[in-house]
C-alpha cells in the first residue's frame, strides 16, 4: 500500500507542474488573442473615421472581429491571434493604397 501511495505521489509531483504550465500558456495565449482583437477593432474604428474603411464595411468588419473574439477563449487562441495579425496587416496595406 505504501508503494502505491508513493507512486501516486511521484506521479502527481511530475504531472502537476506540466499542467500548470499549460494553463499559464493558455492564459497568456488567450490574453494575447484578446489584445490583438482590441487592436484590430481600434484600427477598424480609426480607419472608418479616416475613410480608409468605407462606412458600410466598418460594421461588417466589427461583427467579424467580435465573432472571432468569442473564439479567443476556445481551444486555439493562438490561431485566432494569427488571424487577427493577418487582418491587421491587410488593413495596414489598404491604408497605403491610393
Amino acid at each position: 500500500m505504501r508503494r502505491l501511495a508513493f507512486s501516486f505521489f511521484i506521479l502527481l509531483t511530475f504531472v502537476q507542474p506540466g499542467s500548470a504550465q499549460r494553463l499559464r500558456d493558455y492564459d497568456h495565449q488567450m490574453s494575447s488573442c484578446l489584445a490583438w482583437r482590441e487592436r484590430l477593432a481600434s484600427t477598424v474604428r480609426q480607419f472608418g473615421e479616416l475613410g480608409i474603411v468605407p462606412g458600410e464595411d466598418a460594421p461588417i468588419a466589427m461583427g467579424l472581429i467580435e465573432m472571432m473574439g468569442k473564439r479567443c477563449a476556445g481551444d486555439d487562441p493562438q490561431r485566432m491571434s494569427q488571424l487577427y495579425v493577418i487582418l491587421l496587416d491587410v488593413l495596414s496595406d489598404q491604408r497605403h493604397q491610393p
